[in-house]
């Protein structure tokens, strides 16, 4: 069963929050046999405002381990379960699945 299903009393709640999420998170919570449930996904949030305490426990209490913030933008971890929940919260503006980065050698000797 996909996580973007859902019962009929939450449907706008949680089109809201799928709307949050960036097209290739989307991607593997529709395909959760591509990665094991317990395997974190890394993230990136964006925020309405900077964070508060109150609103990093809520984050916490959603399941995601904010690792690094700076200013509107954190970088997370959290298992697929956590993702739409993390999407509902009101100050979450955008989820990104992480890209990996890979920085070339420089050409110069």
């Amino acid at each position: 069963m996909s996580l973007l299903m859902c019962s009929p009393q939450h449907k706008n709640e949680t089109d809201n929050a799928v709307q949050k999420l960036d097209p290739r998170l989307r991607m593997v919570l529709q395909r959760p046999e591509q990665t094991a449930a317990d395997t974190p996904l890394e993230v990136l949030i964006k925020f309405k405002a900077p964070l508060t305490p109150e609103q990093q426990a809520e984050l916490a209490n959603a399941g995601v381990n904010v690792q690094t913030t700076l200013g509107t933008i954190a970088t997370a971890t959290l298992a697929r379960a956590a993702v739409l929940p993390a999407a509902k919260l009101d100050f979450v503006v955008y989820l990104e699945y992480a890209k990996e980065q890979k920085i070339a050698p420089d050409p110069v000797p």
